[in-house]
């Protein structure tokens, strides 16, 4: 009797065992789902910089400094720039301090987003430095009844008003702590210095 409860118990500790390692396998595919072995991000370290760092003096990349590198580069396949910060969003009634995501062109290319309706951002768009949006699904889903119902509206963003182009399908969080599905994302020639 022993020796058979026994067996079950550790044919079940097995089991387990096998499942939550599939599991946790299954949890780290997923995370590193939209990145390829060939994607780099590069991000400064500000802590490495010390407490007494003028960051007022670092110089930032600019969009003639990306231009450079595609030309230069014989390795590089797609590149782009971009800068996170929160401001106040309007969006109806509601005003919200949300993620916002300024880009350059290549952004759903390199980090593999996909559109679930709408479209990204044209190459006028780009050049223009147009005021439109490309929202994440979380966005959709607090502040709209449907994607239908969120594209071609429009939402403030600080003191300028941006038409919704373009809503992204979930994407969960991904690596480099980038969420895309809490975040509106806009045009890197719009940003705020």
């Amino acid at each position: 009797m022993l020796t058979s409860l026994g067996i079950i118990f550790g044919t079940m500790t097995i089991v387990l065992v096998i499942a939550i390692g599939q599991g946790a396998e299954k949890e780290a595919a997923t995370q590193f789902s939209g990145l390829s072995a060939d994607t780099i991000y590069v991000n400064l370290n500000y802590g490495a910089m010390g407490v007494d760092f003028d960051f007022t003096k670092l110089e930032k990349l600019t969009e003639e400094n990306l231009e450079q590198v595609k030309e230069e580069s014989t390795a590089l396949s797609n590149i782009y720039l971009r800068v996170e910060s929160t401001k106040e969003v309007g969006i109806g009634k509601t005003k919200e301090y949300l993620p916002i995501i300024a880009v350059t062109e290549g952004y759903a290319e390199v980090s593999n987003l996909k559109f679930s309706l709408g479209s990204d951002f044209s190459i006028e768009d780009l050049e223009d430095g147009t005021n439109v949006a490309v929202v994440g699904n979380d966005i959709v889903e607090k502040y709209f009844s449907s994607g239908d119902d969120a594209l071609g509206r429009k939402i403030k963003i600080g003191d300028a008003r941006y038409e919704i182009i373009g809503i992204l399908e979930r994407n969960e969080d991904g690596l480099q702590g980038m969420n895309h599905d809490g975040a509106i994302c806009s045009i890197y020639k719009l940003r705020a210095e």
